[in-house]
């Protein structure tokens, strides 16, 4: 224990060493068992009657040793800064604002009669902002700074983490772009729109494959995604440009069927990044709906997925890269499309209590 502790040199905070109240195993079995001495645990542990107890018992020791370590627990100024963080409208506040709810949260702690183990840091809430903040030195890159925001939000919920990396998880539906395809549908599915993924459309000149149509309010918008695997790319003016002559070739053709179910059509450019200023003009100037990471203001692809909790399956801190391959190679896009074929889970060969786990990750994140 010791010589990991020294392992840390300060580059994950401090180490704490609690000792809880030990257990007694034959005063929790007689308190529970009276019994247990007069039943056999033969090697095989099958299901016979007089193993059963054994089987009843194991879960209620389970328990009994979370509650003694819970109870034993250090809050470190890392855990109360987080708390305070996790707990604000979208993981944000001032500085003051800060430094109050760790106040607050500090002094519930020591009201609470919960037990006498619980070790407190000896910090006021100015001191505790200033620990966090020290743990950052100067060149930090904004990619270790996730990282470490990434470890706090795992350890304290699986379901924060995977909120936390929604970013990072869209840029995992690549390499192809079609999953992302598949997103951007499903999006708009779960908006009121009727959407068909693939399409292959004929315009004036040459037939086009249309990444995603969809229909609402007697609009037919024909919608072209881009999509980029680095962060740093983004969309120029050429994009735009390129699919807006793309959209005027099937245009004409579209709105002239003469069994159409809509009135009109719409030209859309969809992005898992941002847009660059000239393609923002050009596109408002050229009449383009145009969708990235933060555009529109208040309406980007982020608010519209924390809005409507449709998260994708890549957000997931329990799938491994191998297990979303396989789901995606099927058309599993959204958490929810795994909710309701968690068959396939089986065909992974997940066990049963990992895929239950799975699932309440998936059902968490959409509030289902």
């Amino acid at each position: 224990i010791f010589r990991v502790a020294r392992d840390f040199r300060g580059y994950l905070g401090n180490a704490y060493l609690q000792i809880g109240e030990p257990i007694d195993l034959k005063e929790f079995l007689d308190t529970n068992f009276e019994n247990w001495t007069d039943n056999i645990i033969s090697e095989e542990l099958d299901n016979s009657p007089n193993q059963k107890w054994l089987y009843d018992l194991t879960p209620l020791l389970g328990k009994q040793i979370m509650k003694n370590i819970n109870k034993a627990t250090v809050v470190t100024p890392s855990a109360l800064f987080a708390s305070a963080i996790l707990n604000a409208n979208k993981f944000s506040l001032s500085k003051e604002k800060l430094k109050a709810r760790i106040s607050l949260y500090t002094n519930l702690i020591k009201l609470s009669d919960y037990s006498e183990k619980i070790s407190i840091p000896e910090y006021d809430s100015e001191e505790i902002v200033q620990k966090v903040q020290d743990e950052l030195y100067h060149g930090i890159t904004t990619k270790e700074i996730y990282n470490r925001a990434f470890s706090l939000l795992k350890k304290k919920e699986s379901v924060y983490a995977s909120k936390y990396k929604l970013k990072k998880a869209i840029y995992e539906l690549g390499p192809t772009g079609f999953p992302f395809e598949k997103f951007i549908s499903g999006i708009l599915h779960y908006s009121g729109f009727e959407t068909k993924v693939g399409e292959i459309v004929q315009g004036t000149c040459v037939s086009h494959e249309i990444d995603v149509l969809a229909t609402k309010n007697n609009i037919l918008n024909v919608i072209e995604c881009k999509f980029h695997s680095d962060d740093g790319l983004k969309c120029n003016v050429k994009v735009p440009l390129y699919i807006n002559s793309r959209y005027i070739d099937v245009k004409t053709p579209l709105e002239s069927k003469r069994d159409k179910t809509f009135t009109t059509t719409k030209g859309w450019v969809v992005t898992n990044t941002r847009f660059s200023q000239d393609a923002l003009e050009y596109g408002k100037c050229a009449g383009l709906y145009l969708l990235s990471w933060d555009y529109p203001h208040g309406d980007g692809l982020k608010e519209r997925i924390d809005r409507l909790r449709l998260y994708p399956i890549t957000v997931s801190t329990l799938l491994s890269n191998r297990e979303k391959h396989f789901l995606l190679e099927r058309d599993i896009v959204l958490c929810r499309e795994l909710v309701k074929n968690g068959f396939f889970l089986d065909h992974l060969g997940v066990s049963n209590g990992r895929k239950q786990r799975i699932l309440k990750e998936m059902k968490s994140l959409c509030n289902l």
